[in-house]
């Protein structure tokens, strides 16, 4: 008996896969995202590329910054526009690091897809970034030492505290 049945399935190859519903709606947010880090990422760093860019009034900026290059880029899309607002909170907060949180995010994201693309549940995924996060919380308590200097008008105080910055042993 010859099986006549139509749809999606017969002219996909076999082994293929589907995505539908909820991981359609998460591979696409997070390809919305990685392409907005995308623009960021190549000028990351101290020989960091300049880009080009032309806002809604045709006024033309040359720049490096991310937070210049996401304010004038205009996103759009609800996830990519929800990182672009992390990274301006970053450089409200602190001043700086913009283009690292948004490379940093995209290739959390870029790794996130492929274990969504490899058949794990995205809860799985976030549940490892969160075990993740508190190891590495608990490594820097554990590992990082902070010091206080007691006179800062005294040399040797100041220069015990300073010495690991400088590279003298």
């Amino acid at each position: 008996m010859l099986s006549t049945s139509y749809g999606l399935q017969n002219m996909l190859k076999e082994g293929h896969r589907h995505y539908a519903g909820l991981e359609e709606a998460i591979l696409r947010n997070i390809e919305a995202c990685r392409e907005v880090s995308k623009i960021t990422k190549s000028s990351f760093g101290p020989n960091g590329m300049k880009k080009m860019i032309v806002n809604h009034i045709d006024k033309i900026f040359v720049t490096n910054d991310a937070a210049t290059i996401l304010k004038q880029a205009e996103v759009h899309h609800p996830a990519a526009a929800m990182l672009a607002m992390a990274a301006q909170m970053q450089k409200e907060d602190y001043g700086d690091s913009t283009n690292y949180v948004m490379t940093f995010a995209g290739e959390l994201l870029i790794q996130a897809q492929a274990l969504i693309q490899t058949g794990l549940h995205p809860s799985a995924i976030i549940k490892g970034y969160e075990l993740a996060q508190a190891e590495t919380l608990r490594l820097l308590e554990e590992k990082c030492v902070s010091w206080t200097v007691k006179d800062v008008r005294s040399t040797e105080n100041v220069t015990s505290v300073i010495r690991s910055v400088l590279g003298k042993i």
